[in-house]
């Protein structure tokens, strides 16, 4: 890999470590990287900022155990409705004036 692309490499994760998606082991790197180019410096200063600002924009945080009781719950109630409705329930059947004149149903 030429210097370039590995620059431009370092560049791209130092957007996700302005994101927070980075594991740490990769963080460490791109601290380091960050530490020592004044380029990557200023990329972190305006994404992180940019990150922040977007971050304050949501409603309310997303909260993961929150999120996976609520799917929890939806799949419970899908679950118990199945059996009552049986397997072509879900199908969408057309109203009788979309059918064609020869179909059978």
């Amino acid at each position: 890999m030429s210097d370039d692309s590995t620059r431009a490499a370092m560049l791209e994760e130092v957007a996700l470590y302005a994101l927070g998606l980075l594991p740490r082991d990769q963080a460490a790197l791109v601290i380091a990287f960050i530490a020592n180019d004044d380029e990557a410096y200023a990329e972190y200063r305006d994404l992180s900022s940019t990150a922040d600002a977007l971050a304050l924009t949501a409603d309310e945080p997303v909260d993961s155990a929150r999120t996976a009781r609520m799917k929890e719950r939806l799949m419970a109630r899908v679950r118990a409705d199945a059996p009552r409705r049986g397997p072509l329930a879900a199908r969408s059947i057309a109203p009788a004036c979309w059918r064609p004149r020869w179909s059978s149903r």
